[in-house]
């Protein structure tokens, strides 16, 4: 799976997606993050990839809702998809 999370800057957000990944037994394989200037919001955008190997036994759905509710916390937006 591959999961893509994009939000304004704040501390805590790889901590906090990561932990709530190892919760659920997801391993992360591979990460990228970066910030992007973002004058239209008056801050900097930050960008997380993650590529994702999800347990057999974890329904996608499962997943896909967690991290939905743990990004709306953030206010960050998410995309999972397979990778």
């Amino acid at each position: 799976m591959r999961l893509r999370t994009w939000s304004m800057d704040q501390p805590g957000i790889v901590s906090r997606i990561s932990r709530l990944l190892q919760k659920l037994e997801v391993n992360i394989e591979d990460l990228s993050a970066r910030q992007e200037s973002a004058p239209f919001a008056g801050g900097s955008l930050f960008l997380l990839e993650m590529r994702l190997t999800v347990p057999a036994d974890l329904p996608v759905r499962t997943l896909r809702a967690e991290l939905e509710k743990l990004c709306d916390t953030l206010n960050c937006d998410v995309d999972l998809e397979p990778a």
